[in-house]
């Protein structure tokens, strides 16, 4: 799936959220949505993971990827409203599950939190499958 239709289904999913929940602000911060997106070609930029969070975040990484990750070769994009998260790597493995922990140690100062501080639950565990 293209990076752009992966955002379209986000775009489509926030807009449902926000119309459904407009008048409820939830105390703490969730993962809504997260997706591998593999690039149609190499010359068109790397693949991503991309996360979708129910509220603006506050920009910080706090990741543990799974071992057949390298976090070193991957670089972090947060949207100009910050709720999504693009991890971008060349390096994703190739037909397989990439495993992310998000926020693996409690209270850590570079967990991710919302703008209003309040912390996403520690040991967030995601799973998305990679292409070819």
């Amino acid at each position: 799936m293209s990076e752009m239709k992966v955002r379209h289904k986000i775009f489509a999913l926030v807009l449902g959220l926000t119309l459904l929940h407009s008048n409820e602000v939830a105390a703490q911060p969730a993962v809504l949505f997260a997706s591998f997106a593999d690039s149609p070609s190499p010359l068109l930029g790397p693949d991503s993971v991309i996360i979708l969070f129910s509220e603006p975040m506050k920009p910080s990484i706090s990741i543990r990827w799974s071992a057949n990750v390298d976090p070193s070769k991957i670089t972090y994009e947060w949207s100009e409203i910050p709720v999504f998260l693009t991890c971008k790597s060349d390096y994703f493995p190739a037909n397989a599950t990439v495993e992310l922990t998000l926020n693996p140690v409690a209270g850590a100062p570079e967990n991710f939190r919302s703008m209003s501080g309040s912390e996403l639950k520690t040991g967030t565990k995601l799973t998305v499958s990679t292409g070819s």
